[in-house]
């Protein structure tokens, strides 16, 4: 890297990234175990065969398996980091919607949404934690981001028998609400001078704000 690359790989709008990045890591991974918490209760509501609940999971199982190369090929190609603020939401609202399915062609649809969206935040999310660490700060920043989606990974069962005892199967599509505003807040705290790519010196450097060019 240049003497430039490195100097903004140390400015503190970096760590404002990194803290940005990580929430949303933690807000993406909170909720995938939601397939194996609810499979059981979608098995008795819709009373699936074993092996249809089985092709539940197979089928999140294969989408993370070629999706997550598409998403980061696709995710080389821009230049804003569309699948990291939008994926998380995806990963959200197929959860959330999945113990409310009533049948069982929705709950393939709320699988496969699931799936395609921790799929396509992932390679982004590391790419962009790896360029905000720079050469000085990469494998820490890279740490503390897979801390924090192994934080909501841990979380996620009883985040989600916690919403089932206390507010019920059927309202938990409304805590998309709270999760949409924490993904509003996250995105805020991405400074003025995010991550993007440089057509002029075709290295990694400083550039726009993420917001108000994806709106």
């Amino acid at each position: 890297l240049s003497d430039q690359g490195e100097k903004i790989s140390t400015l503190k709008p970096c760590r404002r990234s990194l803290i940005a990045v990580s929430l949303m890591h933690f807000v993406n991974d909170l909720h995938p175990t939601f397939l194996p918490a609810f499979l059981p209760a979608l098995v008795k509501s819709l009373s699936l065969s074993l092996t249809q609940a089985g092709a539940l999971n197979a089928l999140c199982g294969i989408i993370h398996l070629f999706g997550q190369p598409l998403a980061g090929h696709l995710a080389d190609r821009q230049k804003k980091p569309y699948f990291t603020l939008w994926a998380q939401l995806f990963t959200a609202a197929g959860a959330c919607l999945l113990p409310v399915s009533p049948s069982y062609g929705t709950a393939l649809l709320f699988v496969t949404v699931l799936a395609l969206g921790t799929s396509a935040f992932h390679p982004q999310g590391h790419g962009l934690t790896g360029i905000a660490g720079g050469e000085t700060h990469l494998a820490t920043y890279l740490s503390i981001f897979g801390a924090a989606g192994s934080m909501g990974a841990a979380f996620s069962p009883l985040y989600a028998v916690f919403l089932a005892k206390t507010i019920g199967i059927h309202a938990i599509p409304f805590t998309l609400i709270p999760i949409a505003g924490i993904a509003f807040i996250a995105s805020l705290l991405l400074p003025k001078t995010c991550i993007t790519a440089s057509t002029k010196t075709k290295k990694t450097i400083a550039g726009d704000a993420f917001i108000p060019n994806l709106l």
